[in-house]
């Protein structure tokens, strides 16, 4: 059974009273369009990552558009913000066209459990935060069911597979760059799960740009697949004290953000000691003190034009070698400075 979630955590999540969530769930129409579809987006992230939500939300009738997640997701890879953000994208372009959003959770064979359910009333796809196990499974379940679907922030070799994403690849080097301009040498990686693509092709352009710097980063100092988000603060303060690195970057967004409150818990100052810098640039970045430095990842573009080109491929289903690739840009936040002349 999923684990439920309560009002009180819903609301946190969104940063709304719970009188505004709860009369949101029912339906009111004393809460705003802008607002439901923020709470409502907000539901489905959490049914997305297991959790059922108390409350009651709206009957939507009619054509929906699947946003389908992998349904074992570890707490470094869940990202509820994230979640959100994508959702909220989806369902205002959706609406253009009298759909609606149905958050789906996306089980395969091995995890024994059923697998992907598309009823009649499903026009469309998008699949979301795949990991390497779940692409065959999924494109085999779209395909068979005869339905239009994009992979959204990844990346395939296969000219039929939609895709829409961002240059992780250059992501990864311009987190480099911008440390190597500050000065900093003794760099170290933080990094989950290795079977997310993104993180791969970052740490691609990682050591890119370490070569072209004439620079490296010794076994000991790249740590990866580390999934625990509390235990990753003790790894970070190994890099620190023990391999005296000077900078961390860091993926997910999340764990990057409970460094710098764990850090700081153990005394250790951010940028002072240790410059921070990690991916994606959500509104989870700009809330943080110090502000985090982040290669953005432009979440709305990717979404807004996945769930367009679900349309397109239901208007014209032989519209093939579709390939979105955005290039991602630098937030310049308080986490990254030279690194201390000691």
């Amino acid at each position: 059974m999923p684990q439920t979630v309560g009002l009180k955590q819903l609301a946190e999540d969104v940063g709304m009273s719970i009188s505004t969530v709860s009369r949101a769930l029912s339906g009111s129409d004393l809460v705003r369009a802008d607002t439901r579809r923020r709470i409502l987006a907000a539901a489905n992230a959490r049914r997305m990552e297991g959790s059922a939500v108390r409350g009651r939300t709206p009957k939507t009738a009619g054509n929906m558009v699947m946003l389908l997640q992998p349904a074992a997701m570890q707490q470094a890879n869940g990202d509820t913000e994230v979640s959100i953000h994508v959702l909220e994208t989806l369902q205002d372009v959706a609406e253009e066209s009298g759909c609606g959003i149905l958050a789906g959770r996306f089980r395969t064979a091995k995890e024994q459990e059923a697998g992907l359910d598309l009823n009649e009333n499903v026009v469309g796809v998008v699949g979301f935060r795949l990991l390497d196990s779940h692409m065959a499974p999924f494109l085999a379940r779209v395909r068979n069911a005869n339905v239009p679907f994009v992979v959204l922030n990844r990346e395939d070799d296969d000219p039929t597979v939609p895709t829409c994403t961002t240059d992780h690849t250059l992501a990864g080097r311009m987190a480099i760059d911008h440390l190597v301009k500050l000065g900093h040498e003794r760099i170290g990686l933080l990094f989950n799960s290795m079977e997310n693509q993104s993180n791969r092709l970052r740490i691609d352009g990682i050591e890119a740009s370490l070569r072209a710097h004439r620079l490296g980063i010794p076994p000991e100092q790249r740590v990866t697949g580390h999934e625990d988000l509390n235990g990753a603060a003790k790894v970070a303060q190994q890099l620190i004290q023990q391999e005296k690195v000077t900078a961390l970057v860091v993926a997910p967004e999340r764990m990057a953000a409970n460094l710098l409150y764990q850090l700081s818990a153990a005394g250790i100052r951010v940028p002072d000691d240790v410059s921070i810098i990690s991916f994606d640039g959500t509104a989870l970045t700009r809330q943080q003190q110090p502000q985090l430095t982040a290669l953005h990842t432009p979440w709305q573009q990717m979404a807004k034009a996945a769930t367009r080109l679900l349309f397109w491929l239901r208007d014209d289903p032989m519209l093939d070698q579709v390939k979105l690739n955005w290039k991602p840009n630098l937030l310049p936040g308080e986490t990254c400075q030279p690194p201390s002349a000691e």
